[in-house]
């Protein structure tokens, strides 16, 4: 038994075309509809929609060209193939302008026309996927929204409520902030409030977790890179700075950033530039920091684990999250 390939519509008004084309795609397992004239071929579309048209140009009752142009606006997703006797260099290129997948000449030979049948389908398939995966993504975004919003911070204990009218008071600013406290304490969820309550929160929040990268890795994810800045940069990665442009850039765990590259942020931070790594272009940077720790700050400082003068320039606000206990 032969399986149906794809769902394909003739229309011309040669009886022996249709005919000889119906017995060719039946016989190469697609399910084929045939059509006489423009109106019978609209009727097929609107019972049911085909995955590929093949149109002929000279119709009695239309303009071949007209015809496809009601096609694409009506079935935007179904793929045309213009079959005709009119091979004029004109009609080829105007029909690809209007949206035909593609164009071929009587007489043509049955394996160039199944071939380009076989990628008509292929790209319907793929436009179908595409959709379906468009479609997936907004339901996943709306999820994670609705589960952000469940997540938002309880401000019911009086420091949790002091925390929330800092909040307030400076998000809107451009101000840095410095969010310290025990580990699971929710330093994260805090950053997330301040970025959803700035200016800044129509543009995106890039998160980076310091301790997880290692030291050799944790300059290019920041800076981004140029392909061959080192061994296996083989493409331009722009990096979290650019990533965060305009938004708000949050660099968790910062106490275990390596001190080198404190001192090259800190210069970030006055100058408002960078350059990636490999690069001799200098970029404009535009973002608010966010970072946070939860090595006591004192002990980090005195241990040489966090640079005196970047934490100056984070601490211009700090909130330190009280332990859950």
């Amino acid at each position: 038994m032969t399986t149906e390939k794809g769902r394909i519509l003739i229309i011309d008004d040669e009886r022996p075309i249709l005919l000889t084309l119906e017995a060719l795609l039946q016989r190469h397992g697609y399910n084929v509809e045939t059509a006489s004239t423009a109106a019978q071929g609209f009727k097929v579309l609107k019972n049911g929609s085909s995955d590929v048209v093949l149109l002929d140009l000279q119709l009695p009752d239309a303009d071949g060209l007209q015809m496809l142009d009601q096609i694409k606006t009506d079935f935007a997703d179904t793929q045309v193939i213009i079959v005709t006797a009119h091979d004029s260099l004109n009609n080829a290129i105007e029909s690809i302008k209007r949206g035909a997948f593609h164009f071929i000449a009587k007489p043509y030979a049955p394996e160039e026309l199944l071939s380009l049948i076989d990628k008509a389908l292929e790209k319907e398939s793929l436009i179908r996927e595409r959709d379906e995966l468009r479609q997936k993504t907004k339901q996943l975004e709306q999820r994670l929204e609705f589960v952000q919003t469940r997540l938002t911070p309880v401000f019911a204990s009086k420091a949790m409520n002091e925390i929330n009218d800092l909040i307030d008071a400076m998000a809107p600013s451009e101000a840095n902030v410095l969010i310290t406290g025990e580990s699971g304490t929710g330093k994260e969820v805090i950053a997330n409030v301040i970025h959803a309550r700035s200016r800044r929160s129509k543009n995106p929040m890039v998160k980076l977790n310091c301790a997880a990268f290692p030291q050799t890795m944790i300059e290019g994810e920041l800076f981004g890179y140029v392909k061959g800045a080192f061994t296996g940069a083989m493409n331009d990665f722009p990096g979290m700075i650019a990533a965060a442009s305009g938004g708000t850039l949050f660099l968790d765990e910062i106490s275990d950033m390596p001190l080198d590259l404190q001192t090259r942020f800190l210069r970030v931070l006055q100058e408002r530039e960078y350059r990636p790594l490999g690069s001799t272009r200098v970029l404009k940077a535009d973002f608010r920091v966010i970072g946070a720790t939860n090595y006591p700050v004192t002990r980090a400082l005195a241990e040489n684990r966090l640079r005196a003068d970047l934490f100056y320039r984070l601490n211009t606000f700090q909130i330190e999250v009280p332990p859950l206990r």
